[in-house]
């Protein structure tokens, strides 16, 4: 009798679900993470055609794991849902893009945001191969991607991807910088790189990339491994924006120039500056200094904190015992330049003046104004 009266309790819920207005069951979804959101997808038909034909459910991030790939593939219970914004882990590094241009090649049309993770053993052919049919695309994240043989002989042929606008690229070998190169569509690139070496992040790849990009003026270089990109002697492009985790290596003290001629080759074209620590080494002040007097720039953000807003100075007021002694040096000797604030010892580390000790900073706060 129970179990009479919970099936028929069931069934009258879902009837009363069912008449309720898509407004209404819209409006109730927009409470569901992504992973409920996918399971109530694969529940009626109805309800599917419902979030199918939601352009705001469908621009909710679905991470495709195998077993949901299952439904998706031609021929499977989800194939012919517009799905825009999706994720795909090749945990197993079993599956290579041929496999998987089969498998998703009946939702590439509605595909704007793509995430691959782990696909390596790919020939040229066949990454080009599988870009065709994303007509559009607009952002795309590649991590730990790789094209296995060289192919790249002569001239490169692009995909078609007019539609692309924004690129990021994580420890992806040398091959896949060249996947993307005269896509004129692209005008922002993001390069990831976790790792405190140059690992994963081919510096002369991406320049000659950058060459062939003429409308990319928005660069950001993600993790504390891109920081040794600005100690190379060349950087063929010009932009307007830049956003970089810091510039220069995390463990390398010393003095530096080539930081310095980054931004020497930016004056002029660069706007929109935001770095999110300092150089690790003494000479961070001067570069700071160098940055606000004499680049011109429309902003620049430290972190969070504005020192350069519509082309003026700002008061900063936000500098507390959570900014480090070095970075708080280097503050204090881009504006102040007494030459005994810092001095480098034979170790390469930074001392300071006695005054300057761990208590002194747990007690302050840094009020500085520019004038």
């Amino acid at each position: 009798m129970c179990t009479s009266m919970c099936t028929s309790m069931c069934t009258s819920m879902c009837t009363s679900i069912n008449q309720l207005p898509e407004s209404i069951l819209l409006k109730m979804f927009d409470y569901l993470d992504n992973e409920t959101l996918w399971n109530l997808i694969n529940t009626t038909k109805s309800i599917q055609n419902i979030i199918g034909g939601s352009k705001k459910c469908m621009e909710r991030q679905f991470l495709l794991t195998p077993e949901k790939m299952v439904k998706i593939v031609p021929g499977g219970e989800c194939d012919n849902i517009p799905f825009r914004n999706v994720e795909i882990c090749n945990h197993l590094a079993t599956n290579t893009l041929k496999q998987l241009s089969n498998e998703i090649r009946n939702i590439k049309y509605s595909v704007e945001v793509l995430k691959l993770k782990g696909f390596g053993r790919n020939s040229f052919s066949d990454t080009l191969a599988f870009f065709t049919g994303f007509s559009n695309l607009r952002q795309l994240t590649l991590v730990q991607c790789c094209i296995s043989n060289d192919e790249l002989t002569g001239s490169v042929i692009s995909p078609n991807l007019d539609s692309l606008n924004e690129l990021f690229l994580e420890r992806c070998d040398a091959n896949f910088y060249s996947v993307f190169q005269n896509l004129k569509s692209i005008t922002k690139i993001t390069v990831g790189n976790t790792d405190w070496t140059w690992n994963g992040f081919p510096h002369d790849n991406f320049n000659a990339l950058m060459r062939t990009l003429p409308n990319c003026k928005h660069v950001g270089f993600e993790g504390i491994g891109t920081g040794s990109y600005f100690d190379m002697d060349e950087f063929p492009y010009r932009l307007k924006t830049l956003e970089a985790t810091t510039i220069s290596f995390n463990w390398y003290v010393g003095i530096r120039t080539a930081r310095k001629q980054f931004m020497e080759t930016q004056k002029g074209f660069l706007q929109q500056l935001i770095i999110h620590k300092l150089p690790y080494d003494f000479d961070g002040g001067d570069l700071l200094k160098f940055i606000v007097e004499k680049m011109n720039l429309d902003k620049f953000y430290y972190g969070d904190i504005p020192l350069i807003l519509n082309g003026q100075k700002q008061n900063i007021e936000d500098f507390t015992v959570t900014t480090t002694e070095i970075q708080l040096t280097a503050l204090l000797a881009a504006f102040f330049r007494p030459n005994h604030i810092v001095y480098l010892c034979s170790w390469g580390l930074i001392h300071l003046p006695s005054r300057f000790n761990s208590n002194w900073f747990e007690e302050i706060q840094l009020k500085m104004r520019y004038l």
